[in-house]
């Protein structure tokens, strides 16, 4: 069984990485995608043409910082 692995380009990691520190200080409601693009430095479009939706990106934001903790989790069960 062949696993597809889906490697995050720099402009995809730059856009997650900006929503999740919209999404930390001002919250759902102050994380529009114009804003998200403006923290990245890509155009809104770019932002829709890298995750297609905002529901899309949050989603995907949402996934990073769950693997992240997730991550971080297993290092500390490790530790001895």
């Amino acid at each position: 069984m062949q696993v597809l692995t889906y490697i995050m380009d720099s402009t995809e990691k730059r856009i997650l990485d900006a929503t999740i520190r919209i999404l930390d200080k001002e919250g759902w409601d102050g994380a529009t995608t114009k804003r998200i693009a403006a923290e990245a430095g890509v155009n809104e479009v770019t932002l829709f043409r890298k995750f297609k939706t905002k529901k899309r990106l949050l989603e995907a934001a949402k996934t990073r910082c769950a693997n992240k903790f997730l991550d971080e989790l297993e290092l500390l069960l490790e530790i001895d």
